[in-house]
């Protein structure tokens, strides 16, 4: 099973063993001023299921990652133990509209263009 796949197997049973109500990704109710909880938790329980992969070798949060000019900024950066590398851009409901193109994948896709790593 690939790192990845071990990821999405442990995330999902965190997820399930949470009881964090679904609402948090489905509605606006957990994103909103004075209840945005959404991407912290998000971003805590992807972090809490890599930890608990024994093939995790280094975890970054917020990691900056740099080719030339362009720059990379993905949520998570996990390294596996074979170097295999995991990047994750959680968005939460309220940031699922154009900019996440602009923003993020085309930054991501001329990041790899450049020959990031």
């Amino acid at each position: 099973m690939t790192y990845g796949k071990r990821f999405l197997k442990e995330f999902g049973k965190l997820l399930k063993d949470s009881g964090t109500p679904d609402e948090y990704w489905t509605t606006f109710e957990y994103t909103s001023t004075g209840n945005n909880h959404c991407h912290a938790l998000t971003l805590g329980l992807i972090a809490r299921a890599l930890s608990r992969i024994k093939e995790t070798k280094e975890l970054f949060i917020e990691d900056h990652l740099k080719h030339g000019k362009i720059t990379w900024k993905p949520d998570i950066h996990a390294v596996s133990t074979d170097d295999s590398h995991l990047l994750i851009d959680f968005e939460s409901p309220n940031s699922s509209d154009a900019r996440v193109i602009r923003k993020d994948f085309l930054h991501f896709s001329k990041f790899l263009e450049e020959g990031g790593k």
